[in-house]
């Protein structure tokens, strides 16, 4: 296992069992943060996830401690959910929901997936190809995906000035490895799936950070601004500050 590999393994380790433990304050405020500026993206994505595992075979990778997974099971054909963590999986399975015949979890890296080539319809995750190789993941994924099948992962962005200083000034919440995606990345998608399909998110949703503005209705009026504006300006990858990937072979 590469130092890389390692370095991720035992940082989402500790931060799990520290979140699990609930004595992680640092990890809970930057999950405030994130959570409270992309309410609107998750939602979107989760909705977009929700309406696509109908009777589908479904991978999720990064599954963490979320209980996201959970609530998708219900209506996926069969689930499948992995993470690099131990911590993370040992905590899912003993939080199995009714329908845990239909879910299996798996210490596993996505950029080495120990599955047949074609063997689900759906794969999806959420923050954690900034966290690979993405050479390896990019043919992995490609590789178990069905020719009719999805991927969808919701991704940060390298370039906005107001998140780059953030992560500046907070380097211990994360990897050292890690890596927002960029143009560059995006052609390299394009080598590994014949369709890759990128919707942007969040600019002036910062803003809310405001404690006046941050206030639910305001929220609404500056996502919805945040949504004309990314859809009309030219490369909006420079002012975007998330992304939804969504790949097909």
């Amino acid at each position: 296992m590469s130092d890389r590999i390692n370095e991720e393994e035992n940082f989402h380790d500790a931060k799990f069992s520290a979140i699990i433990e609930d004595n992680s304050v640092a990890s809970k405020i930057e999950d405030s943060i994130y959570e409270n500026l992309n309410d609107s993206t998750f939602n979107y994505f989760r909705n977009l996830i929700s309406r696509s595992v109908v009777n589908k075979n479904v991978l999720e990778c990064g599954c963490g401690i979320d209980d996201f997974s959970r609530t998708l099971v219900r209506d996926s054909k069969h689930y499948v959910a992995i993470d690099l963590s131990a911590s993370s999986i040992e905590y899912q399975k003993t939080k199995k929901s009714e329908f845990y015949e239909k879910v299996e979890y798996y210490k596993m890296n996505i950029e080495n997936l120990k599955f047949e080539n074609e063997s689900f319809d759906i794969v999806f995750g959420q923050s954690i190809l900034h966290h690979t190789d993405l050479k390896k993941s990019f043919g992995e994924i490609s590789r178990v995906l069905r020719p009719d099948g999805q991927a969808y992962f919701l991704e940060p962005i390298k370039y906005n000035p107001i998140v780059s200083v953030y992560r500046m000034l907070t380097p211990t919440l994360r990897t050292k490895t890690e890596h927002p995606l960029t143009i560059s990345d995006i052609q390299l998608a394009k080598k590994y799936f014949d369709n890759v399909d990128i919707k942007y998110f969040n600019f002036f949703s910062y803003i809310t950070m405001i404690p006046y503005l941050s206030k639910k209705r305001n929220a609404i009026i500056i996502n919805h601004l945040d949504e004309i504006f990314l859809r009309i300006i030219p490369c909006p990858i420079f002012f975007a500050t998330t992304m939804i990937c969504i790949f097909s072979n």
